[in-house]
């Protein structure tokens, strides 16, 4: 095993999990163009119904003044799929038929939120492929747990030159619960083969940490580079950073 320190906590690790938006990418500068241009979709489907836009923001915890999202609301932690229920559920709210709303929220969550990336979408944490190599080169195995779908994640991945460098996956639709469900960290451990207890759980929301929590983790590190301050995260973390760069493999 090898050790790695964050903050003042120094572990003997086999692997390092890394949530994906917040904390590998900028959160706010990808999901604020999705949800912005999601909603604006459901706003010219329904022009009957302007007070939709307000109510839409809300139930995602979307703030389209200061385009951010609120740590740990729908948009910062769900799958895509209690996503499209959650506008569903706006929808039929507002006087929309409950079939047609689900049929709505899938058509136009599937033709904006669920898109794949483009590169100008993704802003990058720092240098990403360099801190994966360094911990690659020194036998660390990387995984990925998010709620993005597959698709979405494996081309981020490829355009930010990550994708040689992760060795196992779990995403919002693969047939696992989600989080903060520890099953998807268990599903990791087998696919890496090493123990949940010699595993790094990295996150930026208080989600992740449960999630690493209840797996039985090693360590649980919150970031403060996605949706949630230090303040909220600490209560659930066993060390805060700044950003995944904060992470130190010691000799």
């Amino acid at each position: 095993m090898n050790t790695l320190q964050a903050g003042e906590r120094i572990h003997q690790v086999e692997a390092v999990v890394f949530d994906k938006d917040g904390t590998l990418i900028d959160f706010h500068h990808l999901w604020s163009g999705k949800a912005r241009a999601t909603v604006a979709a459901l706003l010219e489907r329904y022009p009957g119904h302007p007070e939709l836009g307000d109510a839409l923001f809300r139930s995602l915890g979307y703030d389209p003044a200061g385009r951010t999202t609120a740590a740990d609301s729908p948009l910062a932690v769900s799958p895509m799929e209690t996503l499209e229920t959650v506008i569903a559920v706006v929808l039929y709210q507002a006087g929309i038929a409950w079939h047609p709303a689900q049929d709505a929220a899938r058509e136009t969550f599937g033709e904006f939120a669920r898109a794949l990336p483009r590169r100008d979408q993704l802003k990058p944490i720092g240098d990403l492929p360099g801190l994966f190599e360094t911990l690659k080169t020194a036998g660390i195995r990387i995984a990925v747990a998010t709620s993005d779908d597959r698709a979405a994640t494996l081309e981020t991945l490829r355009l930010l030159g990550l994708t040689s460098r992760v060795d196992a996956l779990v995403c919002g639709d693969d047939p696992l619960a989600a989080k903060p469900d520890p099953e998807g960290l268990h599903h990791l451990a087998e696919q890496l083969g090493v123990p949940t207890a010699a595993m790094l759980m990295v996150g930026d929301s208080v989600c992740d940490l449960q999630t690493g929590r209840n797996a039985g983790v090693a360590c649980c590190v919150g970031v403060t580079s996605g949706t949630a301050n230090a303040k909220r995260l600490a209560a659930d973390a066993d060390v805060v950073l700044d950003t995944v760069h904060d992470l130190r493999l010691l000799p």
